[in-house]
C-alpha cells in the first residue's frame, strides 16, 4: 500500500500494528472510513490474508450481498445455518457497509450479526460513511 497517498495520515507504525492482528487477539473491532478510492477493500483484505496466514477463518463479505443472503436465509428457513456458518469465522469483514440501502428486514438481520459478532468475536467494517 503506497502509504504517501495519506499525507501521512496513514503511518507504518499503524499499518505495522495492524499487519500484527493482535487486534484481532485482543477481540478488537475495526472500521476503516474513508472516501471511495482511498484504498479501504484493499486494507481490508490484507488484513484478511493475513489473518489467514496464521490459520483464521476469515469471511469478507460486501455488506448489500450478505444483507441479501441473510434474508434469502430466512425465507428458505435456513437462516441459523447461515448465522452459524458467519459464526464460526474468526474474522469477519464487511466491505462497503452503506453503499446501499437496506429494507426493514435486510438492515435488523445485519443488525444482529453485527451485534452478535461485536459482543464475542472481530470484525472489520469498511465505509465511507462517518458516523
Amino acid at each position: 500500500m503506497n502509504l504517501s497517498r495519506y499525507d501521512g495520515k496513514i503511518t507504518d507504525l499503524f499499518v505495522n500494528e495492524l499487519a500484527s492482528y493482535r487486534f484481532i487477539e485482543e477481540k478488537k473491532n475495526l472500521i476503516i472510513l474513508g472516501n471511495p478510492g482511498r484504498g479501504k477493500t484493499h486494507m481490508a483484505i490484507g488484513l484478511a490474508l493475513k489473518a489467514c496466514s496464521h490459520g483464521m477463518t476469515v469471511l469478507l463479505k460486501n455488506a448489500a450481498s450478505l444483507s441479501t443472503e441473510l434474508s434469502e436465509a430466512r425465507d428458505n428457513y435456513v437462516l441459523g445455518e447461515l448465522e452459524k456458518w458467519i459464526r464460526n469465522a474468526d474474522l469477519l469483514i464487511l466491505d462497503e457497509m452503506g453503499y446501499v440501502s437496506f429494507n426493514r428486514y435486510q438492515s435488523e438481520l445485519l443488525f444482529k450479526v453485527i451485534a452478535n459478532r461485536s459482543e464475542r468475536d472481530n470484525i472489520i467494517v469498511a465505509t465511507y460513511l462517518p458516523f
